[in-house]
């Protein structure tokens, strides 16, 4: 059944993401990694990772989708976990798949799913529900860039999927908790405590990565301050829906693109 006004709204984002996944993946074939040729001959080995992955992330949405119909949750609580659990899913992406092509295959059909989502009115709390902006959408496009632009460099994809995943709920939940401080940009109302939230967790998780990657410590927090700052601006100054793709490509780019 069409769920009323499922798609108001949601024109913008929708292109946004799916224009994303096809430049970044067209740059990529240009660059040439990964050619697609040899993406089709190595189909079979990218089919297991791809298969984790793919039922890791429909687990989550399950899960999430049974503790929305329980109604005992808060929808914000649970959309927080099913940011967080997203995330945890896709730092496993490099261990996995063999090639970018395997994460477009799945950043893209998830992406299709979540759009497909709002049609059967399902995983509501994943959906924007009066907020301006799409970001389940805009999700699996960020996570995808940054798998791209990171290449080989594992820690800066890491990093990237791990602000995402933490810093970005901590600013929301700060905001709502706390915020007093406002100010807009681009349309939306953010506060600055959240703005702080998002950049004193960043702060963390980049440090931690970074240190349990075997970094020097001063050169660590160097870094892990850079990352901070990049992403606590992208986060703050980015359109509604659109912060989950500006992030992990701010972090990934503070930390030095593959060559």
């Amino acid at each position: 059944m069409l769920r009323p006004g499922a798609f108001r709204g949601l024109s913008a984002d929708a292109v946004v993401t799916f224009a994303t996944l096809g430049l970044v993946a067209t740059g990529a074939a240009l660059a040439g990694r990964a050619p697609i040729d040899a993406a089709v001959r190595d189909a079979g080995a990218a089919l297991p990772g791809v298969a984790l992955l793919a039922s890791m992330t429909l687990i989550l949405f399950t899960a999430i989708e049974l503790i929305d119909r329980g109604g005992r949750v808060d929808r914000e609580a649970t959309r927080k976990l099913g940011h967080v659990g997203a995330g945890g899913i896709a730092l496993l992406a490099p261990a996995v798949l063999p090639s970018h092509w395997a994460m477009l295959l799945l950043t893209a059909g998830f992406a299709l799913l979540l759009l497909a989502s709002r049609w059967i009115g399902v995983l509501g709390p994943l959906h924007p529900e009066g907020r301006r902006g799409a970001g389940d959408l805009t999700y699996p496009a960020g996570l995808y860039a940054a798998f791209v632009l990171a290449g080989p460099n594992v820690v800066a994809f890491a990093v990237a999927v791990a602000v995402l995943a933490l810093a970005d709920p901590a600013a929301a939940l700060a905001g709502r908790r706390w915020g007093t401080r406002r100010f807009v940009a681009f349309g939306t109302s953010r506060s600055v405590e959240g703005t702080a939230a998002f950049a004193a967790v960043a702060l963390a998780v980049s440090l931690t990565a970074f240190l349990a990657f075997g970094g020097a410590p001063m050169p660590s927090v160097l870094r892990a301050i850079a990352v901070a700052s990049a992403t606590a601006v992208a986060e703050a100054f980015s359109p509604s829906g659109l912060d989950n793709l500006t992030i992990p490509v701010a972090a990934v780019l503070v930390l030095g693109t593959a060559s």
